[in-house]
């Protein structure tokens, strides 16, 4: 199917090659399956791109401790000031959107791309950042919140299916962030 014309913006290309890449890996991304998944045609993707390789670069820049950063900003509006609340939401907005399935997608990526490994490097620094910041609001002193944020945060890149079969990652999940914030 082909839609000329279609206004798809340079972001619908990134969503699709995000789609790809939690389902897929790296692999399965080409011009093939982004235009199959878009309905387009290649003439669309040029539009935006110059070639593959400036899309995955694009693709690695997108994915970035900006986009992490809303979700903490996201969360802790919608936690109004509850810390054990915003680590919830930060859980459920991550969840909702199969972000860890592309956490995981991007960081095998970054094994073998600089520019990925160096938006896994911001969204970590992100992530720990805001982790202590919570585990602070919480009460805990600096090095007992960033102990916390640690755990937390190496629960969260932890590919618990393939590591524990068989365990539920939500209620691992729970448990762990009960021991925490107790």
């Amino acid at each position: 199917m082909s839609r000329l014309g279609t206004g798809l913006l340079k972001k619908d290309w990134l969503h699709a090659g995000q789609d790809i890449l939690r389902a897929e890996g790296v692999d399965g991304i080409s011009l093939k399956s982004l235009t199959d998944r878009l309905g387009v045609t290649k003439g669309s993707f040029y539009h935006h791109f110059k070639c593959l390789d400036d899309y995955l670069t694009d693709l690695a820049n997108y994915f970035s401790g900006d986009h992490l950063a809303l979700i903490f900003d996201q969360a802790r509006e919608e936690a109004k000031g509850d810390p054990v609340a915003e680590l919830e939401s930060i859980r459920r907005i991550i969840e909702a959107d199969d972000g860890y399935r592309l956490m995981s997608a991007m960081r095998m990526w970054a094994k073998s791309n600089e520019v990925a490994a160096k938006s896994i490097e911001k969204l970590d620094d992100v992530a720990r950042k805001n982790l202590v910041r919570i585990f602070r609001d919480m009460g805990f002193a600096p090095q007992d919140a960033k102990v916390r944020a640690f755990m937390v945060h190496a629960l969260g890149v932890t590919d618990i299916d393939r590591t524990f079969p068989g365990l539920s990652y939500e209620k691992l999940q729970k448990a762990v962030l009960d021991i925490l914030i107790s």
